[in-house]
Formats: structure tokens, C-alpha cells, sequence
């Protein structure tokens, strides 16, 4: 699976546009929140004098201190699980150099132990009891940001077609936009389509990124036809499961959207 477009996208101060669209995210998340916990104004109400409305989704100095002094003041925010959390952030750009030099085997190192970093975080956090808001905040998006940069670096080292990551970005962008907007970005169960659609994924670009490193290890290396085959046959199989993970990406689609949709007109027979 070649990339489609094959260009090498610059890669400057990407990490200063995430860190403004996570904080823009979480302030219009709040600024949702909090407008549907103040009780409706009365139309014709006299509006307070020298206070202009702002602009819809603007964000002040006063909404940045609010947000930090949730996330970093509310409660001990320097625990064992964020720590574990923050490493796993710290290695996804080490995968993608990695991916995109094609060090497959180091890449493959580096993404198990993100994997298992994640699953460490809340297993530290539950039995040790050191949540925090911070975590409850950073955790979720780790795991999307994840799901993103391993896409997005297959498809810069040439081993996914990038149509295929919009496809599978598509549905979870709009989604998102329409529950941050609406529900200021609370989350919805997870549903057993939701989680076999994420695994056939995952196990989908693993297989995809153990494939191409069978075959740049072992193609034209004497003796070791039956390996460069194999992962040939990887490659092939892990467009299959990718195939499945897809269709059952827009079913888990249509279920949320069916549930948003529904918790839309709950909301406004409500108000």
C-alpha cells in the first residue's frame, strides 16, 4: 500500500499548533458547560451596562487562568500516572522520525511501549488512587493523539494511502466538533462496536508496519524468501482487517451520531 500523495509534510512548530488547538478545545468545552448551567435568560432582559457579549467562542486571559487553575490547582496534578502519560506523549514523536526513516523494528519497539504505557497509566491510577483532573483531561487525549500520529506516520513513510487516514479521521473530527459545540465535548459510553473497530485498527496498522519491515529486512537476502513472502502476505492480510476496522469505523459512527442526535432533542424538549 504506497502512499497516495508521497509528499513529506513540514513538520515546524506542529507541536505548538497542538497545544493551541488541545487548549482552544478544552476552552469551548468549558465555555459549553458553563452556559448551560446558568439558568436561560428572560427575553427583553435589560443587558448590563458596560459589558459588550462576546464574541461566540472567543477566549479571554480569564478563560486561560480558569482552565489552568483546574487543571493544575485543583488537586496534586504531579503523579505517577501523568508521568507515565506525559512519556508516552514524549515517544510519538520519536515514532514518527522513526517511520518516516524507516526503522521499522525500532518503530515497532517504540510504538509496544506507548501501548503499554497506556494501559500502565490507569492501572498505576487505580490502585494507587492518584487521579487528578489533569489526568481524567490528559489521558483521553493521549489516546486519540496516539491513534493520529500512528496513522499520520504511516502514511508519511509511504506505507498507508492517505485517503485511507482521512477516512478514518473523518467521522471522529465531525463527531467531535458536533459534541464540543452542542455537549461541550462530554464523552459517550463506549459501545462494544465502538471497541472491535478499534482494535481491528490498531492490529489493522501494526500488522501493516511489521509487514514492511519483514520486507525491508529480508527481500533479495539469500535463504530468506519464505520471510520477504510472509511479509508480503502481512501486508495483504492487514489491508483486510484495515478493510473491517473501516467499515465497522462508520457503524460505531452512526451509533454516536444516532446517540447525539437523540440527546439533542432530549435537551431541547427538556429546555
Amino acid at each position: 500500500m504506497g502512499g497516495a500523495l508521497g509528499v513529506a509534510v513540514p513538520l515546524r512548530s506542529g507541536g505548538a499548533i497542538l497545544e493551541h488547538a488541545l487548549l482552544a478545545a478544552a476552552l469551548l468545552a468549558d465555555r459549553a458547560r458553563a452556559s448551560r448551567a446558568r439558568p436561560p435568560t428572560r427575553r427583553g432582559a435589560p443587558r448590563r451596562i458596560g459589558a459588550p457579549p462576546r464574541p461566540a467562542g472567543s477566549v479571554t486571559r480569564e478563560d486561560v487562568v480558569q482552565l489552568v487553575d483546574r487543571l493544575f490547582r485543583t488537586d496534586e496534578w504531579r503523579t505517577v500516572p501523568n508521568a507515565i502519560t506525559a512519556v508516552r506523549l514524549l515517544l510519538l514523536p520519536v515514532f514518527v522520525v522513526l517511520v518516516v526513516g524507516a526503522h521499522y523494528w525500532s518503530s515497532l519497539l517504540v510504538i509496544a511501549v506507548v501501548f503499554f504505557t497506556d494501559f500502565l497509566d490507569g492501572f498505576v491510577a487505580r490502585r494507587t488512587g492518584a487521579t487528578s483532573e489533569l489526568g481524567r483531561w490528559l489521558d483521553p487525549v493521549a489516546d486519540r493523539l496516539t491513534v493520529i500520529v500512528v496513522m499520520v506516520s504511516l502514511a508519511l513513510g509511504d506505507l498507508l494511502n492517505w485517503p485511507v487516514v482521512v477516512l478514518i479521521l473523518l467521522p471522529d473530527v465531525l463527531l467531535s466538533l458536533y459534541a464540543l459545540v452542542r455537549f461541550g465535548g462530554a464523552p459517550f459510553p463506549v459501545t462494544r462496536v465502538g471497541k472491535v473497530r478499534t482494535a481491528l485498527i490498531f492490529v489493522g496498522l501494526l500488522m501493516l508496519l511489521v509487514g514492511h519491515a519483514a520486507v525491508d529486512q529480508w527481500r533479495g537476502v539469500a535463504g530468506s524468501e519464505g520471510l520477504d513472502v510472509a511479509g508480503q502476505v502481512m501486508i495483504l492480510v492487514s489491508a483486510f482487517v484495515l478493510l473491517l476496522g473501516l467499515i465497522g469505523h462508520y457503524v460505531a459512527a452512526v451509533i454516536y451520531g444516532r446517540a447525539l442526535v437523540a440527546r439533542h432533542r432530549e435537551d431541547r424538549r427538556a429546555g
